[in-house]
């Protein structure tokens, strides 16, 4: 598929600067204008070849910032799509619940009654473990914030201590003198 494009892209870019060159206008290049068509096109090669890699060195600052937009949009589609996923399967959830087959029982909340067979429970047990796995995904990414706040509460927690010896040692200076 990419080297159709890169074919096209070749294709199209040649017959643009043929058609910037042909000076006579009779549709036919000599050996002269062919050298140059040729040199242009080389040129134009180079160009996006380096356009291809300051954008691969990330130098380019309107392509980063395209960059980064579409990194973002990205995960936030992912995580829109895995609370879909996670909806979806509370849904099914709620279809099978037990308790709610059980509802005309006469000592009603209960979840074992003639209407919830095994392959209800089977089925209810399966779309719960699978919400509970989507869940626990959803939640891995609170776990960089938690890792965030825990490293600064133990950064804090070095920092009294060696404020607590500070005030200490400043206290001890105060009362010999």
């Amino acid at each position: 598929f990419h080297l159709w494009r890169v074919w096209l892209w070749s294709r199209n870019t040649m017959r643009r600067i043929i058609e910037e060159i042909d000076t006579d206008g009779n549709g036919e290049i000599d050996k002269e204008e062919m050298v140059e068509a040729l040199r242009r096109f080389r040129g134009t090669v180079k160009e996006e070849i380096k356009k291809a890699v300051r954008v691969l060195r990330d130098e380019g600052p309107q392509g980063t910032e395209e960059a980064r937009k579409a990194i973002a949009n990205k995960e936030k589609n992912m995580y829109n799509l895995i609370s879909t996923v996670l909806v979806v399967l509370q849904f099914f959830m709620f279809i099978h619940e037990p308790m709610l087959w059980c509802v005309s029982a006469p000592n009603w909340p209960v979840v074992e009654c003639p209407a919830t067979d095994t392959g209800l429970k089977y089925r209810y047990s399966i779309f719960t473990m699978c919400a509970m796995v989507v869940h626990w995904l959803i939640l891995i990414d609170l776990a960089v914030f938690s890792t965030e706040i825990s490293a600064f509460l133990l950064v804090c927690g070095h920092v009294l201590g060696e404020v607590k010896q500070f005030l200490t040692a400043l206290a001890f200076l105060l009362l010999v003198f």
